[in-house]
């Protein structure tokens, strides 16, 4: 349930209208310090008999205000109000939390109303005119790269990728459209399940990639070239050889020139009939990609050029799913019994374990050889750790770890804990200029407005390994 902050100060009264004891909120620059690190975060207890707990006032006139929330549980919400309750960032608060938090002994004024009309809006319709946001978010990675003189000559950049804890395994329920919002697209809705089964990481993984382009399958089967159609053995990348190096500085497509070229990509046509070079074809292509669902661009590596056709991007951002359990060599048990999904994978017969396990490598072996059966493998790293993860095309789905004895207590050769492992997911958006043209777009995951249904339950997407984000500037 919601920590929350107010603005300007909390009067010294603590106590709900029930009598509930409350802790103050202090002034934020006496609770917490100048850094964003998990490190330095204040930690903040909240039981269920009060569910609203106070973390700190902001003074005002402060700005490029920023809270992390770490490791928030089901449910759990960082919300910013001002002191006559107009709720600025966060999640809806019910009735209840509204009658023990809004009150004059927390802070709010006399006859104060909750009203959620500028809830996480920013810019001229929000409060203000400030800029809010809520969520989780990812940016460029910069790695610097240094000349022979040790100074930094450039910059290698690398994608955002926003990566979560697994997801809470058992899900059949259902999330609502609009409930999330990726870089400004809303996901659809997800039906609930009702066929027995539980929602995996790669559901949600292709529940969100169906946002991620305009159209998926436009490259499915739909590119012809002079009447031959040109498969894509990859649906989200199309490469096609150019021979730039003609007698008439005309580029040519299996030996065939871009001028006039016959080029079809479903229903649509491409206009190629003023077309004699290749930055010609890709504006030509471009132009039909409102229609056509595909955007061409070039890659030129040595001396091979490309023209590449990709489905047009909607989002921007791909969602991968997938499930590792890591085991450091310290916690290996080769005398103890291990079942996975089921299947026995190691075992006693009689006083016998079967099949002989000598080291690591000998368990990752034993492993491999039922993953026909349990869909999973594993691999041992050079530090030693045993990995274990999915088989090809089972990415992202739950992996088992079952319960055996050992002495006539529960162990297993992992010690670890026996249940179902849930899945990942791993969001990833390319290196994108911003549009001032002087930075880079962040991946954000924000809420959207059917969000509020969700929030006494799991949603399905879990983001502990990063902090969910609230600023106001």
């Amino acid at each position: 349930m919601p920590p929350w902050c107010i603005d300007p100060s909390v009067s010294p009264v603590r106590s709900s209208p029930s009598g509930q004891l409350l802790v103050p909120a202090d002034d934020i620059t006496k609770l917490f310090v100048n850094n964003s690190h998990p490190s330095a975060g204040h930690a903040v207890s909240v039981a269920s008999s009060v569910p609203v707990q106070p973390v700190a006032s902001v003074a005002r006139g402060m700005e490029d205000v920023h809270f992390f929330l770490d490791a928030a549980q089901s449910g759990q919400h960082l919300n910013i109000l001002t002191r006559d309750g107009r709720a600025l960032v966060g999640g809806t608060l019910s009735d209840a939390m509204q009658e023990t938090l809004m009150t004059t002994g927390n802070g709010f004024a006399s006859g104060a109303g909750y009203s959620e009309t500028y809830l996480n809006v920013s810019g001229t319709s929000g409060y203000r005119d400030i800029t809010v946001f809520y969520g989780a978010q990812a940016t460029v990675q910069e790695q610097p790269v240094y000349n022979s003189k040790d100074q930094i000559d450039s910059y290698k950049t690398f994608p955002a990728v926003l990566q979560g804890n697994r997801i809470q395994t058992g899900q059949t329920g259902a999330i609502a459209a609009d409930a999330f919002v990726i870089n400004g697209v809303a996901l659809d809705a997800l039906d609930a399940l009702s066929d027995g089964s539980t929602r995996q990481a790669s559901d949600l993984a292709t529940w969100i990639n169906a946002k991620t382009y305009v159209n998926a399958d436009a490259l499915v089967d739909t590119v012809t070239i002079n009447g031959q159609v040109v498969s894509a053995d990859d649906s989200t990348r199309l490469p096609i050889t150019v021979d730039e190096d003609t007698s008439d500085g005309v580029p040519t497509i299996g030996g065939e020139s871009v001028l006039n070229m016959a080029f079809v990509i479903g229903d649509e046509t491409i206009d190629t009939t003023e077309v004699n070079d290749l930055n010609g074809l890709v504006a030509a292509i471009n132009l039909k990609s409102t229609d056509t669902g595909v955007t061409a661009s070039i890659s030129r590596a040595g001396n091979e050029v490309h023209l590449v056709l990709s489905p047009t991007l909607n989002s921007g951002v791909t969602a991968t799913a997938f499930n590792e359990i890591r085991i450091p060599p310290s916690q290996i048990r080769l005398s103890m019994p291990l079942s996975i999904s089921g299947v026995d994978i190691v075992s006693y017969e009689g006083d016998v374990l079967t099949p002989a396990v000598r080291n690591i490598h000998d368990l990752a072996a034993a492993i491999n050889d039922q993953s026909d059966s349990t869909y999973v493998k594993a691999s041992v790293t050079p530090a030693g750790e045993l990995v274990i993860t999915n088989v090809a095309g089972y990415e992202g789905q739950d992996i088992t770890i079952g319960t055996t004895y050992y002495g006539g207590s529960e162990a297993n050769a992992l010690s670890t804990s026996s249940g179902v492992y849930g899945g990942s997911l791993r969001l990833t958006q390319p290196v994108t200029d911003d549009d001032s043209g002087t930075g880079y777009t962040p991946l954000q995951l924000t809420f959207g407005a059917s969000w509020h249904a969700l929030r006494d339950g799991p949603t399905g997407l879990s983001h502990r390994g990063q902090h969910q984000r609230c600023c106001a500037r």
